[in-house]
């Protein structure tokens, strides 16, 4: 009976032991995993980043190109105002007068 208790107390024992052993695999395995997650998350967030960033850049390109566009056609527009005034200036001034006599 004595053999028995005591295989039993050592067969508890081991199984101690190999919680304990257990308890710190599970503890290092999910030290790395968070370590992991946070080198992921970084190197996503660095990369997100850098998308950004060239997303920003290429839509400032294409704003700026844009603006150009309207800036040129809206100074073609004034130049075209300018020298239609410039060439009919006295027939505008002679209608607007003759509307104001009559």
């Amino acid at each position: 009976m004595e053999r028995v208790i005591s295989r039993l107390y050592d067969i508890e024992h081991e199984a101690e032991a190999i919680l304990s052993r257990v308890t710190e695999q599970k503890e290092n395995v999910d030290k790395q995993f968070k370590d992991n997650k946070t080198i992921f998350d970084n190197e996503l967030d660095e990369k997100l980043q850098s998308e950004l960033v060239a997303l920003q850049t290429q839509c400032e390109e294409e704003f700026n190109t844009k603006k150009r566009a309207i800036m040129d056609n809206c100074n073609a527009q004034i130049d075209e105002l300018e020298y239609n005034y410039s060439i009919n200036k006295q027939k505008f001034i002679d209608e607007i007068f003759n509307r104001i006599i009559q």
